[in-house]
């Protein structure tokens, strides 16, 4: 990320870039989780929906048993073209090293409970807090990834 961000301090951005490191904390770590969430969705559902990239998300699904490490079960490709997607317009954006570091340990958290199936007192299980439907099923026998 070192060469992006000197690249980016050298060309400001018109000004975007320290206008977003500006912001106060809050506002810039709930702005990346709405702009990382948007990006994974439309990046998730190509590897859907696009025959061509299914094989390499599809390595995601293959476990038999939906656990705390399910999660980081990706193929290079998948991992690879998903983080450059959501980190690129991060890092153009400018926000603060500060933002950064909150915002990868919320999702960090969210990753791992996501997919274990945790139920926690008084809530809803974890697994379906985030749109999913409960991931408690054998994901290696879906055979329909639209």
């Amino acid at each position: 990320m070192a060469p992006a961000t000197a690249l980016v301090r050298r060309l400001e951005w018109y000004g975007l870039w320290s206008f977003t490191s500006r912001q106060p904390l809050v506002v810039q770590i709930v702005a990346m989780l709405a702009l990382a969430d948007f990006v994974q969705v439309l990046v998730h559902r190509a590897f859907h929906v696009s025959s061509r990239l299914w094989p390499f998300h599809a390595v995601h699904h293959s476990t038999r048993q939906m656990d705390w490490l399910a999660g980081s079960r990706l193929h290079l490709v998948d991992a690879l073209a998903t983080r450059a997607l959501i980190l690129v317009p991060i890092a153009l954006l400018g926000f603060s090293r500060d933002a950064l570091l909150v915002w990868v340990t919320i999702v960090s958290i969210h990753a791992l409970l996501n997919h274990a199936n945790v139920d926690l007192p008084g809530t809803a299980r974890v697994g379906t807090s985030a749109g999913t439907p409960s991931l408690d099923v054998d994901a290696s026998n879906a055979t329909d990834h639209d």
